[in-house]
């Protein structure tokens, strides 16, 4: 499990803290970048050692440079030039952290992107040692941060305020230091203000059910809170066994999206061996894991074990399912359920995902009777819960059926009620192009090439504006276009 670089952090580390300290000393609003929040928490209890943060990497980043506004160059740049009210810190940077002065000279000296990269690793630093306590509402998953800072020292004079609190937490044997790693032992000292629980099993929640056609810069942004999903979980033996594979596999959820087949493996891994220690896994723990193997299996190329693993999820879903119906007074499954609706809805969620994926995987399979019925169940579900990006994907798998069980006119049909009834809520989406693909592979299929090559070049635009003119998405459509130019040169008639 990936750590956080504390050396290359630290430096960095102090230099923010030292800002932000600086930024409530000076009381000076308009030198904030725009919007960024820097307030004291219940002022009268905690006298300034409890400062909360709200504000993007961005905004952060112009604090600490506005620190500095005349640059020094190369090695000598260092702490002596940043404007705080007179006061310099050379001796105790040389305490708290000997390379510190370097490492800061070459943060300001480096490109925009890899200044933001440097003090994201700062904040997850500290936020693994404890030192900044995340508060992230939910939502909030790109490069925002929320957090609540506590000092030791009150706030008195600004020398004092300033330089006792930046040893208290990184000179050696600091909180800094004492944040590292989990410690068995109590603190010496009790905190000065109850900090609330790092909220993790909520953080977990954030991350959305289906990342499948989340855009790169989509995945960038949530990937921002990933790594402190990622530190936290070693550190919070107090979660069940159900929250601690509820957190696992939001982690798998994400590596997967990303293609990242090692990290998924590994949280795999982990989520079977909680599994394995339980004397009897209820249906759901036992679905969800077997519907992740089964994504797992798809993108390493496995069809057959991924459409076994889909089917066992399937079978166990569907009996939670039918099991509420009948606690409820509706065995047969006409209603949507009135007790408990919002477990009520993450089932029917499940069950309706795990039926589209083994709908796909049959597919891909060939085994059209398997994949129709598992598609027609994922789209009954799917109105019910008016998932519509949900809804419109499982209608593309269904027309996609049709043709190739040679009922063109029956896929004509679901494309043009997609066009029709969704165009407007889908907006953007990704799946736009993936109905003008199917389309085109429809129209080419009838002869009519002209029309084929309309939605194929459709698709294309839509693909390149959303992720780039080297993504992967981009094979089917363009191998789609080469055939049906192919065919059109050849006069072909349409």
């Amino acid at each position: 499990m990936a750590r956080p670089n504390f050396k290359q952090g630290k430096p960095i580390a102090i230099l923010l803290i030292t800002a932000l300290l600086n930024a409530i000393l000076t009381e000076a609003e308009t030198r904030r970048p725009n919007k960024l929040k820097i307030s004291l928490v219940d002022f009268e209890q905690t006298q300034g050692r409890l400062i909360r943060l709200k504000g993007t990497i961005d905004q952060f980043l112009a604090l600490i440079l506005a620190l500095a506004p005349q640059h020094q160059t190369g090695s000598d740049l260092c702490l002596k030039g940043l404007s705080l009210e007179g006061l310099s810190l050379e001796k105790d940077l040389e305490t708290l952290c000997p390379d510190a002065q370097t490492a800061i000279a070459q943060f300001y000296q480096h490109s925009l992107a890899d200044q933001q990269q440097a003090l994201k690793i700062a904040f997850t630093c500290l936020h693994h040692c404890g030192i900044l306590i995340d508060q992230r509402e939910p939502g909030a998953n790109k490069t925002y941060r929320h957090s609540l800072l506590q000092l030791e020292h009150p706030l008195t004079c600004s020398q004092d305020y300033l330089r006792q609190n930046l040893h208290w937490l990184f000179q050696p044997q600091g909180q800094w230091d004492q944040g590292r790693k989990p410690s068995t032992s109590k603190p010496s000292t009790p905190p000065t203000s109850p900090i609330p629980p790092l909220p993790l099993v909520k953080w977990a929640k954030l991350l959305p059910p289906d990342l499948s056609h989340y855009t790169p810069d989509r995945l960038q942004d949530l990937g921002d809170l990933i790594p402190d999903l990622e530190d936290l979980v070693p550190l919070a033996p107090h979660l069940t066994p159900t929250d601690q594979i509820l957190v696992l596999e939001s982690l798998i959820r994400f590596y997967l999206a990303r293609g990242d087949i090692p990290k998924a493996e590994t949280y795999l891994q982990q989520v079977g061996l909680l599994i394995s220690g339980q004397s009897a896994p209820c249906d759901r723990t036992l679905a969800s894991h077997y519907h992740y193997l089964g994504v797992y299996h798809y993108q390493q190329g496995d069809l057959p074990t991924a459409k076994a693993w889909f089917t066992q999820a399937q079978t166990l879903w569907q009996r939670q399912w039918q099991q509420q119906g009948q606690q409820s007074g509706d065995p047969e499954n006409t209603r949507v359920r009135a007790a408990s609706p919002q477990e009520n809805r993450i089932l029917q969620t499940k069950l309706a995902d795990t039926c589209h994926n083994l709908g796909c995987t049959a597919l891909a399979l060939g085994d059209l009777t398997t994949a129709a019925s598992a598609i027609v169940q994922a789209i009954q579900h799917r109105r019910q819960l008016g998932a519509i990006p949900e809804l419109v994907s499982s209608l593309l798998i269904l027309g996609h059926i049709r043709s190739e069980q040679q009922s063109l006119a029956e896929a004509e049909q679901i494309y043009t009620q997609i066009k029709t009834q969704f165009s407007l809520a889908l907006g953007s989406h990704p799946l736009r192009a993936d109905l003008d693909t199917s389309l085109g592979h429809l129209y080419a299929k009838q002869g009519k090439f002209r029309q084929a090559e309309q939605h194929y070049q459709q698709a294309i635009a839509h693909l390149e504006q959303l992720y780039g003119p080297d993504t992967p998405r981009l094979s089917l459509p363009q191998a789609g276009l080469a055939d049906v130019q192919r065919l059109a040169l050849l006069n072909l008639p349409c």
